[in-house]
């Protein structure tokens, strides 16, 4: 872990509840707990994020549903024929 920082935090008492009870039940460290839902969090935005990107990018440029269909039939002549 690179250098930590040490810092302090206001939690409900509910909070602090369920998370004694999760830190007790994986035998982890509060610390280790914390960093891995803040880790958790922050990926979760990213992925937010990417995804929002990636819709205004299709409305912006929607598919043309003439390639759509070109794309499926050469996917289709790629694939081997199978005996069902």
């Amino acid at each position: 872990m690179a250098r930590a920082v040490r810092t302090a935090i206001s939690l409900p008492a509910e909070d602090f509840e369920a998370l004694e009870r999760t830190r007790k039940r994986l035998k982890k460290p509060r610390s280790e707990i914390i960093r891995e839902a803040l880790r958790s969090w922050h990926r979760s935005r990213e992925i937010a994020e990417l995804e929002r990107r990636y819709v205004e990018g299709y409305r912006k440029v929607p598919e043309d549903l003439k390639e759509i269909e070109s794309l499926a039939k050469a996917a289709t002549k790629s694939l081997p024929r199978e005996k069902w």
